[in-house]
């Protein structure tokens, strides 16, 4: 896909904010899933994945799981594996030429992706769920970011 806009689109949009999702729309993978089966974790994390997608178990819930299953990694080791993780570069593109106006919000921990954040110059523009580390290993999540809400 080739974006291309006319002056006057340009223009238009300088108008607007754009909020993007980190996982599969930045990234070609979702995270998670994607480091579970990293680790062979990954039928755990479809499960808790699937159940809060059909509503049986709430997003927070779901999230808090999901981080369970892989906090014992550590947490360079994770921020490592979200670094090298395939991008669409187009959108990437697209973001770092509108950086002061795009916004990437995402239920990921901050702990987990702020490198990958700074590698796309969006650091200060990500809104993220914030969890504390000790030993580089994840003792809490602090605030979930739930983009329902």
């Amino acid at each position: 896909m080739y974006l291309e806009y006319s002056t006057y689109e340009r223009n238009l949009m300088s108008e607007y904010i754009f909020l993007f999702d980190l996982d599969a729309t930045i990234t070609k993978v979702e995270i998670l899933p994607e480091i579970a089966r990293k680790i062979n974790k990954e039928e755990e994390m479809r499960e808790l994945t699937e159940r809060a997608m059909q509503g049986e178990i709430p997003f927070e819930h779901s999230l808090r799981d999901r981080v369970e299953v892989l906090k014992h990694i550590p947490v360079s080791e994770v921020a490592k594996m979200i670094e090298e993780t395939r991008v669409n570069e187009k959108m990437v593109e697209f973001i770092r030429e509108n950086a002061e106006r795009c916004y990437i919000v995402t239920g990921d921990l901050d702990v987990w992706i702020s490198g990958f954040m700074e590698k796309l110059g969006m650091k200060d523009h990500c809104l993220c769920t914030h969890a504390t580390v000790l030993d580089d290993r994840i003792v809490s999540i602090d605030q979930v970011m739930d983009k329902k809400k």
